[in-house]
């Protein structure tokens, strides 16, 4: 192992494999690396292997990274994925916006065209219930066996 310092850049690498490169500059043996460049603000932070780092962070603050655990509060604006869930099952929101949830307390205005709650089915224009013995339409006529 060594760690190299060489114009304001600290490499920590294997010595006998991180020099041997291909024509494209890409390391023929994939070894582990530390890269720290802190004269070119270009170049991010990379810890893994030497052709393809699981972890980058650019001068700006921007985190690459292939998987994570976080602990504590993260502070963020939006939350970009194809899926979210919390682990366990309880909460899963898929990326076209189907959401499963073990319970909940919704305020304000909820709005369908189709589905059921409490035993009752909510239709495009009409709400009854699911032995369908009581309708109640659109324009507010309800109609029944026993009313």
């Amino acid at each position: 192992m060594s760690l190299d310092f060489d114009d304001g850049r600290i490499l920590i690498k294997n010595p006998d494999e991180i020099e041997k490169k291909d024509a494209e500059d890409k390391y023929l043996i994939n070894t582990l690396m530390i890269d720290l460049n802190v004269k070119d603000k270009t170049t991010p932070l990379k810890i893994g292997e030497t052709n393809s780092p699981k972890f980058k962070v650019e001068w700006d603050g921007t985190m690459h990274a292939t998987n994570g655990k976080f602990s504590g509060a993260i502070n963020t604006s939006t939350i970009t994925s194809t899926s979210i869930s919390n682990g366990n099952g309880t909460f899963f929101v898929d990326a076209s916006g189907h959401m499963i949830a073990k319970s909940g307390d919704f305020t304000g205005t909820i709005t369908s065209k189709k589905g059921e709650i409490g035993g009752w089915i909510i239709d495009t224009n009409s709400l009854h219930n699911i032995g369908e013995t009581v309708f109640l339409d659109s324009a507010g006529i309800i109609k029944g066996a026993t009313i």
